[in-house]
């Protein structure tokens, strides 16, 4: 994973450095409505680009992840209470084992009482 992430990373870097060592020029800009201009180098507005288009995906891919994480949390809940659900018929299920036990050897006794006389002196 980290091989790729410089892979990936290291073009991105080597461009950066690029852009900004190429492009000291000034610059002027303009807002329309408001009467005067700034002057900046064309590196430093190409970066404050950069970093702004960084930011917004950042932020939409956060607001993705609120998403996603509350499906995770609803599909956690669920399988919590499966569990739960599945516990309790675990106990059920034992007790019911328990029931049809005793009620075989109650039929046992009462189809074969001659066996249990005889089991009992021995």
């Amino acid at each position: 994973m980290r091989i790729i992430y410089w892979l990936l990373t290291t073009p991105f870097l080597i461009f950066i450095i690029s852009f900004v060592t190429s492009n000291r020029d000034d610059i002027s800009l303009y807002l329309l409505p408001l009467p005067f201009e700034i002057t900046m180098p064309l590196a430093f507005v190409g970066l404050s680009f950069m970093l702004l288009g960084a930011i917004i995906g950042m932020v939409i891919i956060w607001t993705n992840s609120i998403k996603i994480r509350m499906k995770l949390q609803i599909a956690n809940m669920e399988i919590n209470s499966l569990n739960n659900k599945m516990a309790e018929l675990s106990i059920k299920l034992t007790t019911a084992e328990n029931i049809i036990k005793d009620n075989f050897s109650i039929n046992k006794a009462i189809n074969n009482p001659q066996k249990i006389i005889t089991d009992n002196k021995q």
